[in-house]
């Protein structure tokens, strides 16, 4: 995004500041944020409302870290242990 508002900037130096570009680059930045956020929210929401999928996710979450206590994984996981 950053490399097309510089090209921008670039073809229309006279209407497009360096502080335009910064705004519009920082706007995007915490839009961004934002959207993560009420995601997150939404999720979790939904997680705390259903017992069943919070129950799902506690128990899937208590076997990843026994394998990983067995299995002493690192940083590292394959796709076969991601699916």
């Amino acid at each position: 995004m950053l490399s097309n508002l510089l090209e921008a900037q670039k073809e229309k130096l006279n209407e497009m500041m360096e502080t335009a570009v910064i705004s519009m680059t920082i706007s995007n930045i915490s839009s961004g944020s934002d959207t993560t956020a009420i995601s997150l929210r939404a999720v979790l929401y939904h997680l705390l409302k259903s017992s069943t999928c919070k129950q799902s996710i506690i128990k899937e979450i208590k076997e990843t870290k026994e394998m990983k206590r067995k299995e002493a994984l690192g940083n590292t996981i394959s796709l076969e242990q991601a699916e």
